[in-house]
């Protein structure tokens, strides 16, 4: 049996299958939406952002083959290396990075954008695991205070650009993560009276979020852009 197909057979096929099935849906989709979307912009090729797609989802396949070859310490030295040069480009994002609608979460080179934190969230989450599960093995192993620190570190550029919506998830994420991991019901008790007073603060601090509340809390009244562009798409 050769390398390859010993590797092959480590891979979790459901969730290999569920993945790839859904970057073929995602580009199928593409294909009946580029050609009005292009129309509607001006550009001549109809099918400009199907293409775009599939190449974006050809490039995610191939990091996705080469992130299997990882063994589970290279995936902790690369969360790592990954959680670092984000932190440091999500600085950056806050010196030089583009504004748009009073937010400014990415950085502009030429035609392409990146959002630093978007790949800081799975890195984060893999480095929060290695810490409470070294906890979990020796009780004196600091997991607890530095899973905090690395969540904090991370929340506080996130709360600066601001995008309180992707540090609401990795909340949800890190808290979900500390109840697996055993810890106490005070200190989750505490966590979630500390996020409820966040999001009050945040709510007469920072005025999108106070609009984005009263948008959604609204009954009556045309719905908010988000709100029924989720609608159109349904």
């Amino acid at each position: 049996m050769s390398a390859l197909t010993e590797r092959l057979r480590t891979y979790d096929g459901v969730l290999a299958g569920a993945a790839a099935l859904l970057v073929i849906i995602g580009f199928l989709l593409s294909l009946a939406v580029s050609p009005a979307a292009t129309a509607r912009i001006g550009y001549d090729e109809a099918f400009r952002f199907s293409l775009r797609q599939g190449a974006f989802a050809f490039a995610g396949l191939a990091l996705f083959a080469g992130a299997a070859q990882l063994s589970p310490k290279g995936v902790r030295r690369v969360s790592l290396l990954i959680y670092m040069l984000c932190i440091a480009l999500m600085v950056l994002v806050l010196i030089i990075g583009a504004e748009t609608k009073g937010a400014q979460r990415w950085l502009r080179v030429g035609a392409l954008s990146l959002q630093p934190s978007e790949f800081l969230k799975p890195a984060l989450i893999v480095l929060a695991a290695w810490m409470l599960s070294e906890r979990m093995k020796a009780p004196r192993f600091p997991g607890l205070a530095m899973t905090g620190g690395l969540f904090a570190l991370a929340a506080m550029l996130l709360i600066a650009q601001p995008d309180v919506g992707q540090t609401a998830l990795l909340a949800i994420a890190i808290t979900t993560m500390l109840f697996v991991a055993g810890v106490s019901w005070m200190w989750l008790a505490a966590l979630g009276a500390g996020g409820a007073l966040a999001i009050v603060a945040l709510y007469f601090v920072e005025p999108h979020v106070k609009i984005r509340i009263d948008d959604f809390l609204a009954a009556s009244g045309a719905p908010p852009f988000q709100i029924a562009r989720a609608l159109d798409a349904i």
